[in-house]
């Protein structure tokens, strides 16, 4: 039986943990069978997997996937900042339907009567050879290395320690060279065909720029091997995962790990008081949500966002600024002050302060920042 791993997905632009999984081989990096809301934040900004733990049976990867999608919430009920639909385990437990799904599902085949004749062929489309997934034909394989075997696309998939749907790939692909693990289709193919592909894409002792990278990986239970990646894979039972430790995007990999790394450290959730301590130094609320926006989030989420931005102006205030009358030296907090107060327009006085030159009213006007610039007093236009 695999064993089975828990990961979670990280936002490239802020590290935000934004979804919860568990699966075995990669589904971590599978991007395939992912809800629209995860699809959009990948697309906008792009994910990066992180192994949380590994080498654990069905029933406790549930168990932590759930508890840890309790830890950080969900954000389509309110709770958190993760994009998962459901509270993880087995099927859909928790999942909110939003209306219109509710109602198309409901209107979907309302008043629609199937004809026995229907009945029939949609039976028939799924019994037997019609049915997608009845593949019951033999295919006979041959390795580079001149091994072959003959056996359906899951039996080789068992074989070699992948997902059925990779080995089906290999067998229904129009490229005569297409292999996975050097296993070729070898109804078409034979050994002349094998020796040619191995020919024109030269891998491993065969390459002439091969030099084999040694590492050391220590296990859980205490075991260390010195080894590549690929003897990793083929000797100690590992699979592309072990590929991602080497290049640090996971921790370890089936209880494997490099000697001497440092084990993934989630995000530590907002606090009230660290989201206040972030919101401290800015004025308004777009400049701390611009400069720190998990925090901002993690604020307006738990209904924070009050209490960190008591301090800041709103963004109307940021904007104003004092005009000053340059004729009489009288201060205005805006130009619609000044306008009321000499019965003019307002609009015009703007003009005067950005152009720098002219007059309102009959007097020539400034913004207070600019008062150093100010000339000598002109006559006041009866």
């Amino acid at each position: 039986m695999k064993k089975h791993y828990v990961y979670v997905h990280t936002r490239n632009d802020t590290d935000e943990i934004f979804y919860v999984g568990q699966g075995i081989d990669d589904r971590a990096w599978d991007k395939t069978g992912r809800n629209r809301w995860w699809r959009s934040i990948v697309k906008k900004h792009g994910f990066t997997p992180w192994i949380i733990k590994a080498g654990l049976s069905k029933q406790a990867a549930d168990r932590l996937e759930i508890d840890l999608i309790a830890e950080y919430g969900r954000a389509d009920i309110g709770q958190g900042l993760l994009v998962n639909l459901t509270d993880g385990g087995e099927g859909t437990v928790g999942r909110v339907l939003p209306d219109w799904e509710k109602k198309k599902r409901s209107t979907a085949n309302l008043g629609q009567k199937r004809t026995d004749e229907t009945k029939r062929a949609l039976a028939a489309a799924k019994t037997g050879a019609s049915n997608p997934n009845f593949n019951p034909k033999v295919y006979k394989w041959v390795h580079r290395d001149g091994r072959e075997t003959r056996c359906t696309t899951n039996e080789m998939a068992k074989i070699i320690g992948v997902r059925a749907d990779k080995t089906a790939r290999v067998a229904n692909s129009k490229e005569k060279t297409r292999s996975i693990f050097g296993w070729f289709i070898g109804k078409v193919q034979d050994d002349e065909i094998a020796n040619n592909h191995k020919s024109r894409c030269p891998r491993g002792e065969s390459h002439p720029h091969f030099e084999p990278t040694l590492r050391t990986f220590q296990h859980e239970d205490g075991r260390e091997v010195t080894a590549t990646t690929h003897e990793m894979r083929n000797i100690h039972g590992c699979d592309f995962g072990i590929s991602s430790v080497v290049t640090g995007k996971a921790y370890s990999h089936l209880g494997w790990r490099l000697k001497g790394s440092e084990p993934y450290k989630p995000e530590v959730k907002w606090t009230r008081e660290a989201c206040i301590e972030s919101a401290a130094p800015f004025q308004t609320k777009v400049d701390w949500g611009n400069s720190c926006s998990s925090a901002y989030k993690a604020a307006r989420t738990n209904g924070w966002i009050d209490e960190c931005c008591g301090h800041m102006i709103c963004g109307h205030a940021a904007r104003v600024k004092n005009i000053v009358n340059l004729d009489t030296g009288m201060t205005f907090p805006t130009a619609r002050a000044a306008g009321d107060y000499y019965n003019v327009d307002p609009s015009t006085i703007l003009k005067v302060c950005k152009r720098g030159k002219g007059t309102c009213g009959g007097y020539r006007w400034c913004y207070a920042e600019e008062t150093k610039k100010k000339a000598a007093p002109a006559s006041k236009a009866t």
